[in-house]
């Protein structure tokens, strides 16, 4: 096999690649992970999400592990 031939090959070869990837981008995908289904309910309360995880982050809350007879408490 002379240089041309590997060339040509490889060239092939990666246009095979790039056309496999284009078609994977383009078939539509049943779950997408950018789309959520209860966005808008999910939007209404994230305010108090937020506003607790931050009086949480704000109180600096620990748990509390105990070791019992049967295992650990938390």
């Amino acid at each position: 096999m002379n240089w041309g031939t590997k060339l040509t090959i490889g060239m092939v070869l990666f246009m095979g690649f790039i056309i496999i990837l284009v078609i994977l981008m383009i078939k539509p995908h049943k779950a997408d992970s950018l789309i959520d289904n209860d966005y808008y309910e999910k939007g209404q309360t994230y305010d108090t999400d937020y506003n607790a995880r931050r009086d949480a982050k704000n109180d600096d809350m620990l748990p509390t592990v105990k070791a019992e007879k049967n295992g650990l408490s938390i």
